[in-house]
């Protein structure tokens, strides 16, 4: 029986106890656990808003975390064409620019998996041909390596276990992407003649030999066990999500307001004024070994340049702080459902 839907996350009692002492976290806790931060960046966008007199973006349309039970069946199930062009324009993942998406090592939809790390995909240069966004070097958005493509961030607890599961997500979504990319253009030249149209197709699906991958191994925080990967990967998820949300326009003014309240929104809005966060980590990254490229998809390339975000990053992300996580998801369990009650 459900024991609580929030935001159509469904949690059964089973799943709940995962929350306590030990437990590894499941699909239904990841996603549960996303929904309730989603809520909680709507109040800051909000709050963001009303101080500056306008209407803040929903959450989504600045940072999509995604349902992990749809990330597995975009790397398993989805199929290449029509029906990931489909899947790509209702979802509108080419109008969110920051997507989170936890990564599972298991090897079929029919396996639960073991280990849980964490992809953050850029997603706003898709199509894109330029090769530079705002300079090259450590402060800029430079260099022509993943110019025009989904630039892919990951993030693993246990360094070096999730990178091939990783780099096969990182493909499917990235195929799915350009066919979504390729279908949209394809709709936009619908009126222009065949010829024209078929050009645009194909540029748009040219756009997949500029994606790249960045496996950020033991430079992101290390689980101490082996059972709290799912909660760091929640804990990555929110400290990103919050960068990410601090270097946009409507939250930017509240970021300092909050700093006080919320440790993780202030690192990660220092970070940001510091380095330009993730917006300018790759500028000037090179070498890797790129064994696990398909399709124009550069998967193998390490990342080796630490940064005063990533630095907070681990401050923010301990040992106990997913203690204080698993006893802060339990108290807003026990709420909602007393809520529902009522």
């Amino acid at each position: 029986m459900v024991l609580l839907n929030f935001r159509d996350a469904f949690l059964y009692h089973e799943d709940v106890q995962l929350f306590h002492g030990s437990g590894w976290l499941n699909e239904a806790c990841i996603n549960f656990a996303f929904r309730v931060l989603e809520a909680d960046y709507e109040v800051l966008l909000a709050r963001a808003g009303a101080g500056a007199g306008s209407n803040a973006a929903p959450t989504s349309d600045v940072v999509h975390l995604m349902d992990p039970s749809v990330v597995s069946w975009v790397h398993f199930q989805l199929e290449e064409g029509e029906e990931s062009a489909d899947f790509v324009r209702d979802s509108s993942l080419l109008h969110k620019p920051w997507l989170l998406l936890p990564v599972n090592d298991a090897s079929s939809l029919l396996e639960s998996g073991s280990h849980w790390s964490l992809l953050a995909l850029d997603v706003r240069n898709m199509g894109s041909t330029s090769t530079s966004t705002g300079g090259t070097g450590r402060g800029g958005r430079g260099g022509t390596v993943g110019a025009g493509g989904v630039r892919g961030y990951h993030f693993d607890p246990m360094s070096g276990h999730n990178e091939a599961a990783a780099a096969s997500v990182f493909a499917a979504i990235t195929r799915a992407l350009d066919c979504g990319r390729a279908a949209a253009t394809v709709t936009t030249t619908v009126a222009a003649s065949a010829a024209s149209t078929a050009s645009a197709a194909s540029a748009a699906g040219a756009s997949a030999s500029g994606h790249m991958l960045w496996h950020m191994g033991a430079l992101c925080p290390q689980q101490a066990d082996g059972h709290s990967c799912g909660v760091y990967v929640v804990l990555f998820a929110d400290y990103l999500a919050k960068l990410v949300l601090s270097e946009s326009s409507a939250a930017a003014s509240d970021a300092s307001a909050t700093a006080a309240e919320d440790s993780a929104t202030a690192a990660a809005a220092t970070a940001a004024a510091s380095d330009g966060g993730l917006d300018a980590y790759c500028a000037g990254e090179s070498g890797g070994d790129c064994s696990g490229s398909s399709k124009g998809v550069k998967c193998g390339w390490k990342a080796s340049t630490d940064t005063h975000w990533l630095r907070g990053m681990r401050q923010a992300v301990t040992p106990s702080s997913a203690a204080r996580f698993r006893a802060d998801i339990v108290v807003e369990v026990e709420t909602l459902c007393a809520a529902v009650k009522k």
